[in-house]
């Protein structure tokens, strides 16, 4: 490999890991992209939605984000408001638990749909003036790991970006994604989390593939809800659509745009409000396992990373 080649792919690697390296923690004014005259759309590439073998440009993109999601599973019990008890199921200590998919930002922070502080909504609970549910036990787990690890979550604590569909909350102890509010023309990757079985009471530590897809979107303001391919994905726990933004020469920051849910039976699309701009302080550098995946015959598939976000 030549030397110039070499210090491409050093430099790169530093600059694509899960967070900045120079931008500090804020919330503030979001940067906008210019809008273009284009049909409101989005554009899925021709990418089939499972694929036989992963690609060096997946095997390479999932290295450097994999960690950066995560699985919530959120238990709830009953409250009797008259009686003043918890009623639970028998044999457990909740009366319902819910998965859902999440990301970390910023510094020590996740995101996460509206399901994850209503799991409920999912079981289809029916309502009642006497029984209320509430959360219970909040627990999370990598997308490698096994094992669901207790979180403290503050439904409370919540902070609403988008109008009860997409929230952010303390209690990551990792550092995450950057999330920025974006208008207009915007060209990134949709990035969905597939399990390979449904994650079930009893049997949750399934292994979860990220299949990525280019994507172009365009961000209209004041329109919050897009529609998106959903077609071979309706086994994912959701998703997230990212656009790289290149913070300085050789690194790039992959931003959280929107998030994938599934409202009224259909993917959607919940962009971030604009305006929203949440970043991390902490500078990673790459692991010698992911570095020498690298190393080791990804020469072409940097190349054909470099060309697909358009550097």
């Amino acid at each position: 490999m030549k030397k110039n080649r070499l210090l491409v792919i050093l430099f790169l690697f530093a600059g694509i890991s899960s967070v900045s390296l120079t931008a500090q923690s804020s919330r503030q004014k979001g940067r906008k992209v210019d809008s273009k005259p284009a049909i409101e759309s989005i554009e899925s590439a021709a990418k089939p939605a499972q694929q036989e073998a992963e690609s060096e440009f997946d095997i390479f993109f999932s290295s450097i984000l994999k960690n950066a999601f995560v699985i919530f599973r959120q238990d709830y019990h009953l409250v009797d408001e008259d009686e003043g008890y918890i009623k639970m199921t028998e044999g457990k200590d909740y009366w319902g638990r819910s998965y859902s998919l999440g990301a970390r930002i910023g510094d020590s922070e996740f995101i996460f749909a509206g399901d994850a502080l209503r799991p409920w909504i999912k079981d289809g609970l029916a309502k009642s003036s006497r029984f209320v549910p509430a959360l219970s036990q909040s627990a999370v787990r990598s997308l490698e790991g096994l094992e669901f690890e207790p979180v403290e979550f503050d439904p409370d604590g919540a902070t609403e970006i988008r109008e009860k569909r997409l929230y952010t909350a303390s209690g990551s102890e990792e550092p995450g994604l950057s999330v920025v509010g974006m208008l207009g023309r915007t060209n990134g990757y949709s990035v969905w989390a597939v399990p390979e079985r449904p994650l079930i009471d009893g049997d949750d530590s399934g292994s979860i593939q990220l299949i990525f897809e280019p994507m172009a979107l365009n961000v209209i303001d004041g329109k919050s809800l897009y529609d998106c391919n959903y077609e071979g994905k309706e086994e994912a726990l959701g998703g997230f659509y990212l656009v790289p933004v290149k913070s300085r020469p050789g690194a790039v920051d992959f931003c959280i745009v929107g998030m994938m849910q599934k409202i009224g039976g259909l993917w959607k699309i919940v962009t971030v409000a604009d305006g929203t701009e949440m970043k991390s302080s902490a500078a990673l550098a790459p692991s010698g396992d992911t570095l020498a995946l690298i190393m080791d015959g990804m020469e072409s598939g940097m190349e054909e990373f470099i060309n697909e976000i358009g550097l």
